[in-house]
Parts: structure tokens; sequence; C-alpha cells
């Protein structure tokens, strides 16, 4: 095999403007569920953050752990060294219930010493600043970086120049008091009611594709996709779900090519294919072995 299964079938998100696996793997429950709600309380209104779309990666560390043993030691390292060896504390994998990227901003959520991470921020030249809603605001050196602080989320911000702002747009949207990104994004709505949290997912909005390549995945008329890992023992199920402008964008006979052709089914097995209204859903399994 060329490439990793889990970067292969990334490749549908690069692609179409998206970004965010980066080879590793892992998040939980079934494609339908409403798991996904809760993560997108503490997503942003892309507008709020000057921008039109963003990808969302969500995985939990906690529950990644616990299939752990199914992973090969090179993958379980590499994902806790992206999701698990944060650098404002070092908390074990079953105390991060929830990792979340999202644009300019990552979200943490478990157990934490809320004083023990200001020590830790402020030896790195954080200052601290006003609390806010339950949070205590650091403001990073740079003044482009800041942390919002509570005992159950740790909020980070980069490459921002207005970080702690944004910090405290991040509090809102989870508090209910801003715009999320459902809200003004009616395609990312659609393709959080269809997908789960899943052992690793990663979901987005994007602009709408001109032009048809089925090899690659790019199919016109689509305005956003997500999709999700749930690793067992012997085979990782994998979900792609397409959003479409409206139902009669879709074109079955490319889904139907894509799926038996498609780049990103290689090392797939079972594979099949569901329309519904303007989604398409493409599901499949691979040996854990290959993620």
């Amino acid at each position: 095999m060329e490439r990793r299964a889990v970067l292969k079938a990334s490749g549908a998100l690069t692609t179409i403007g998206l970004t965010g696996l980066a080879g590793c793997t892992g998040s939980l429950p079934v494609v339908g569920s409403s798991g996904f709600d809760d993560i997108e309380d503490w997503l942003v209104a892309p507008d709020l953050l000057d921008t039109e779309h963003y990808t969302v990666t969500t995985t939990s560390p906690a529950e990644v752990e616990e299939v752990a043993e199914y992973m090969s030691e090179s993958d379980w390292d590499e994902y806790q060294q992206s999701y698990v060896d944060v650098d404002f504390a070092n908390p074990h994998p079953d105390e991060v219930t929830r990792y979340i990227e999202a644009g300019r901003y990552d979200v943490v959520l478990g157990e934490f010493d809320a004083e023990r991470v200001g020590s830790s921020l402020e030896r790195d030249e954080y200052s601290a600043g006003r609390s806010y809603e339950g949070y205590q605001l650091y403001e990073g050196p740079n003044e482009a970086t800041a942390y919002a602080v509570s005992d159950d989320a740790v909020i980070s911000v980069y490459d921002d120049p207005d970080a702690v702002e944004t910090a405290q747009l991040v509090v809102d949207a989870a508090e209910g008091e801003a715009e999320r990104y459902a809200d003004r994004d009616q395609d990312f709505e659609v393709l959080g009611d269809e997908l789960s949290p899943g052992h690793i997912t990663m979901a987005g909005s994007h602009s709408r594709i001109e032009e048809t390549d089925v090899e690659r995945g790019r199919f016109e008329d689509q305005v956003a996709f997500g999709m999700t890992f749930e690793i067992g023992e012997d085979e990782t199920d994998i979900t792609f779900v397409t959003v479409f402008i409206d139902e009669n964008a879709i074109i079955e006979r490319d889904i139907e090519a894509y799926t038996e052709e498609g780049n990103d089914f290689d090392d797939w097995r079972e594979v099949s294919y569901d329309i519904d209204d303007n989604v398409v859903t493409i599901d499949g399994t691979i040996r854990t072995r290959d993620l």
C-alpha cells in the first residue's frame, strides 16, 4: 500500500479544499444519531471569524484509548502526539473526553486543574487577564494567541489578531450566546444531522464545486463533506457524507462510478452508497491494521 488508508480516505477532503486529518485516527455513536450536536455547540459561525467556511476535526481520546490495542503502536503514538500531548497540560488519554479542531481554535474538554494549566501558561509567558463566564483568559506574548481555561475545558486560539475576543466568542457559542456554524450555514446543518462523532470525524461546508471529477470524489454542486471513522478489533467502519445544493444535483451514475473506480476506495471492503434527498452517504470498511 503506497500510503495509509486513512490518509487516502482523507484525500477526498483535501481535493475539495478541506483539511484536517494529517494522518491520525481518533471519537464515537452511529451515523444518523444526534451525537454531533454537542460538538456543534462549540463551533462559532464562520462569518464571525471573518471566513466563509472552515473544517472541523473532532475525536475523543478517552474513547480511542479503549480501542488502542487494535491499532498499531505507531498509529497510537501519533494519535496521542496530535490529540493528547497538549502543550498546556499533560493529561492521560482517559482525561480528555473531546478534542475539537475548528478553524483557528481548538477546544479540549475533560478534567483539568485550571490553576495548574494557568501556571503552565504563565511559565510560557502568557499573561493572565480577566475572567469571563467562568473561564480565566490568558493572552500570548505575541497577542495572536490566547487561552480560555476552566476545570472542564481549555480553549486555545492561534494565528488570530483578535485572539482574546475569539476565545470569548467560543465561550459565548458554547453558552448559546453567539451564533454557531449550523445557525448560519444550512449546508453544514444538514451535514451535522447526518454525522456521528465517530472515533474521528471531519466535516465542513465549502464553496460549490463547479465541475465533476469522479476519480477524486469531486461532484458538481457539492457544498459540504464529512467523514467518520469507527475503529474495531479487525475492521474500521468509514462513512463519507456529501451534501449537494438540492436532490436534482445528484447524478447517481457518478456516485456509483466513484464507489467502483474512485481513488479513495482501493483498501475498502463492502462499499455501498445511499441517496436521501440532497445527501449521499457512502459506507465501507477497511482493516484496522491498515489505518
